[in-house]
């Protein structure tokens, strides 16, 4: 009977350390304070009432950690409460009743401009294309029900929706892991994600919209969901666009700008949808990216092959060639019709901040749809 004790004892006590060894202790422990002498004032008191959500990366590193995103802080004097890095640990910057300046210039649903004074900024540590880890999805559900339970938190939101305009993180954020205040109200915000392709995508794509010699391998392109403004006036958050993984980033914050501006798109599917049929997607007005195709009316592969073009509305905005008579079908391009592209436009300034050029803009035809990397 004392052996059968002596070995249930033994047991008990390995599953315990076992399960000190597999939950990380930093989701319960105080987080590290790590306190910083940048980004934050010191006030007498204080209301807090919202929190807000950031995320950071330093581009120069593979490993997020707040070793390598702490000089970016410092240098644009900006920094938040706190600081959650992959594996979930906690870090302190700044003391809760200081004002930190981490918001910039921000609104809150209720109209109100003072966010860094009322709010409590989080900061997630992770690669722009990326999403949260699950560990920092848990550390943070921890960290925002502690800050609940001490304040009368009526708002908890991202960066990007205090900011819209100027900001687009937390990236690839589920909003569903995080729950927030019960009948809070938020303003529409943009939302994208990118992955790469899936078997499914590579399967409908190949000998259809790419085949075996294109430039560009499939392993280089992205699958890029955003929402867009569409003609009927609603917010959709199902617009595709397929596009190189080194433009990625850009062609993001440029149909970002497009959705702020209420710039309507008709719609936003993959050129394999319509077996990469370049006549039926500008017919049937398909805002599209990647399409391994060759040129129209010169030789070589088109920037779509590579996956660095982009066709907007291409019945607003179609391909004009002056030597030749209009297409039956062709609709004449009208300036004064939402969703045309014009030069000096939001759609010609946000290709144009990324370095890419716009068709519309060449000597003799006009490809008024088309933006690209290289301007061809």
């Amino acid at each position: 009977m004392a052996s059968l004790q002596k070995s249930l004892r033994y047991n008990l006590a390995l599953i315990f350390l076992v399960s000190i060894l597999v939950v990380p202790t930093t989701l319960y422990a105080k987080p590290i304070v790590s306190l910083v002498s940048f980004g934050n004032k010191k006030v007498t008191t204080r209301t807090v009432d919202t929190v807000v959500i950031h995320a950071s990366y330093n581009p120069a590193y593979k490993q997020q950690t707040l070793k390598s995103i702490l000089p970016l802080w410092k240098k644009s004097n900006a920094v938040a409460h706190y600081a959650i890095d992959p594996k979930g640990v906690v870090y302190q910057l700044v003391p809760e009743r200081n004002i930190a300046f981490h918001a910039g210039d921000s609104v809150l649903p209720d109209g109100a401009t003072d966010v860094n004074t009322r709010s409590i900024g989080i900061e997630l540590l992770y690669d722009r294309l990326q999403s949260p880890t699950p560990m920092q999805y848990k550390a943070l559900k921890v960290l925002v029900g502690t800050i609940r339970a001490k304040y009368k938190i009526q708002y908890v939101l991202g960066h990007d929706e205090v900011a819209p305009e100027r900001k687009m993180d937390p990236w690839n954020f589920d909003w569903a892991k995080l729950p927030r205040p019960q009948g809070m109200t938020v303003r529409p915000s943009y939302i994208s994600s990118s992955e790469v392709l899936s078997s499914d995508d590579i399967q409908s794509m190949t000998n259809v919209v790419w085949h075996e010699g294109c430039p560009v391998s499939l392993n280089n392109l992205r699958k890029l969901t955003v929402s867009y403004r569409g003609y009927d006036g609603s917010d959709h958050t199902d617009g595709v666009i397929v596009v190189n993984k080194d433009v990625i980033v850009n062609i993001d914050t440029v149909f970002k700008n497009l959705y702020l501006a209420k710039f309507p798109i008709r719609k936003m599917v993959p050129a394999e949808i319509y077996k990469g049929d370049d006549e039926r997607m500008m017919a049937e007005d398909i805002t599209s990216g990647f399409n391994c195709r060759m040129n129209t009316g010169a030789k070589g592969y088109s920037m779509h092959a590579y996956g660095r073009a982009v066709d907007i509305n291409p019945r607003e905005n179609p391909y004009v060639d002056p030597l030749l008579p209009l297409v039956q079908g062709q609709v004449v391009r009208d300036p004064m019709v939402p969703g045309t592209v014009v030069k000096g436009d939001i759609v010609d300034t946000s290709f144009k901040s990324i370095g890419w050029q716009w068709g519309g803009q060449w000597n003799s035809k006009k490809d008024y749809q088309h933006f690209s990397s290289n301007g061809k």
